[in-house]
Parts: structure tokens; C-alpha cells; sequence
């Protein structure tokens, strides 16, 4: 919208306004809707009736904002949107003094660790949501998991990095990441979650019972449901001896003394 015309629409604002004067509410929505047209299509700088190019500015000011010569309404608003934090704990990181930087917008801090640690910059945001907690020194003491039961998983051996092999109580066994473990997006092996069992022709029921089943020319034949994975893969064994007879695919089946 070019200067003219906002001048005439300012101009038909006040000649409303002037032809109702008794009516107090409608000179008040007038007036608002005059300081709302300034604000938004005037320079908000003192002394300037110049067309706003930006951040409620003329093109002129906004040049020189840019350059950091002014400061703008804009600038207030922004640093209203930083609160003060010193002297502040947050789990363990203490907010000393704010990290100087060019960037006047810059929302980062320092802070001292209870480990000792000085200097820790840490943004504002990560401080308030509790993504940051300490410098980092509690990822740096060991985690032991082992013998320890996450959902359907028991950790039983200790691998490279963070890595623990898992057997699952179905008897298969899985390797899980640390963080996979303590924060519960491994519960199980998977292949039981999908009723599969590390025995052929062995299938986990929604009944809670393990089921046993054995294809022959494309046909599944039943061989009923057990209470544990090992009695259906017997059953298979004994299936597939009568079927197919010695040479047959046979499940091999430990016994509890060598698990």
C-alpha cells in the first residue's frame, strides 16, 4: 500500500469520527483502530511518518538497525523473551552469569556443575525443558544391567560399548543397546512379540500357549498347544518322523541342566 493512499485512509478515519461525537464507544474503536493503522504502516520511530519496510520500521531505520547503530521496539520485545536465570539451579547445574557473545539475541549460559565443573554453556531452553542436567559427568560413570529383568528381557553378559546380550523368556536371545534397556523400547526378543520361537514349527498363541504346527505339500497340520516351547517342538520332532522319516528336519531341544 503506497503512502497516498494510507494518508486518505487515516484521513477517512478521522472525518467518521467527527461527523458521531456523542457516541464514547465508537470514537473508542476509532482511536483503536488509528493507533493499529499507525503501528502497523508508520515508522515506529519518533519523529518519522516514513511507510514501514520492517520489524515496524521505515526502510531507512531498518538499514541502520541492521548496521547496530538503533535500537527498535522489536529489540525490547526480544530480550522481554529472555528471562534472567542467574543464581538458578537446575538438577544439578547452577546458572552463574550470561555467556557473552556479539549476538545480543544469543540465549545461552554458563554454569557450574556439582561434579566441579565451571563453565558449562547450556541454552536457556535446554535448562528450563530438563534436556540438559550436568556437564555430562554422569554418562561417564559405568551402568552395570547385568542379572537385571527389563520387561521379558534378562540381561545375562556384558558386550563391547554399550551393548548387553539379552535372553528373552521365550529362550531366544537378543543384543540391546544401554539406552534401549533403561528407557523400555526393547521389551522383548521381537520374534516372540511376532510368535516365532527359535524352534521350527513352533508358534506363540494369543492363549498364552505355544503352538505347534508342520506343513506337508503346502497343508499346516495342528499338533495342539503346549505350555512351553520345547514340549511343541518334541510334538514336531515325533511329526516329522512319521512323515518324512529319518533325514527329516529335527528341532534341537536343550534340557533345563543345559540351559
Amino acid at each position: 500500500m503506497k503512502k497516498d493512499k494510507l494518508n486518505k485512509l487515516e484521513n477517512i478515519l478521522i472525518e467518521i469520527k467527527q461527523l458521531i461525537i456523542d457516541n464514547e464507544k465508537f470514537n473508542y474503536l476509532i482511536d483503536e483502530a488509528l493507533n493499529l493503522f499507525k503501528e502497523n504502516h508508520i515508522c515506529s520511530i519518533e519523529g518519522c511518518d516514513k511507510e514501514v519496510f520492517g520489524r515496524g520500521v521505515c526502510t531507512k531505520h531498518y538499514r541502520q538497525w541492521q548496521r547496530g547503530k538503533i535500537e527498535i521496539d522489536y529489540d525490547v520485545k526480544i530480550k522481554q523473551q529472555y528471562d534472567d536465570l542467574k543464581e538458578q539451579k537446575y538438577d544439578k547445574l547452577l546458572v552463574v552469569e550470561k555467556y557473552k557473545s556479539d549476538d545480543k539475541y544469543d540465549n545461552r549460559w554458563l554454569c557450574k556443575c556439582d561434579c566441579g565443573k565451571e563453565n558449562v554453556i547450556v541454552t536457556d531452553y535446554n535448562l528450563k525443558t530438563g534436556r540438559v542436567k550436568d556437564c555430562g559427568c554422569s554418562e561417564d560413570k559405568p551402568i552395570n544391567l547385568l542379572n537385571n529383568k527389563y520387561e521379558k528381557l534378562l540381561v545375562v553378559e556384558k558386550l563391547k560399548g554399550e551393548k548387553w546380550k539379552c535372553l528373552c523368556d521365550c529362550g531366544n536371545e537378543r543384543i540391546v543397546t544401554t539406552n534401549m534397556l533403561i528407557n523400555s523400547k526393547a521389551k522383548s526378543c521381537g520374534k516372540c512379540a511376532r510368535g516365532e520361537s527359535k524352534y521350527k514349527g513352533v508358534y506363540y498363541h494369543v492363549s498364552g500357549k505355544w503352538h505347534g504346527i508342520i506343513n506337508k505339500k503346502g497343508v499346516n497340520i495342528s499338533l495342539g498347544y503346549y505350555n512351553t516351547p520345547e514340549e511343541a517342538a518334541l510334538a514336531y520332532n515325533k511329526k516329522s518322523l512319521e512323515l518324512f522319516g529319518e533325514g527329516c528336519y529335527l528341532n534341537e531341544i536343550k534340557t533345563s541342566s543345559e540351559k
